[in-house]
């Protein structure tokens, strides 16, 4: 869920472009450089952690099914 967090705070600093703190936090968690120069290159970077986050918690949930 972290990374989910973190990508969507980078999501939303397109949206409301007052920098946040976890912003800065969220880029080097997803190995991203700031300012980001190629956002398409950027979220080519980004779409893999997603796929694998989303991939966790839809195992989880179907884990803790009865």
């Amino acid at each position: 869920m972290q990374l989910l967090d973190q990508i969507r705070v980078i999501r939303d600093s397109a949206v409301h472009p007052k920098p946040r703190p976890e912003l800065a936090v969220a880029h080097h968690a997803l190995g991203l450089h700031l300012p980001v120069r190629d956002f398409t290159a950027a979220w080519d970077s980004v779409r893999p952690h997603a796929e694998r986050a989303v991939s966790n918690l839809q195992e989880a949930i179907q884990s803790a099914r009865p």
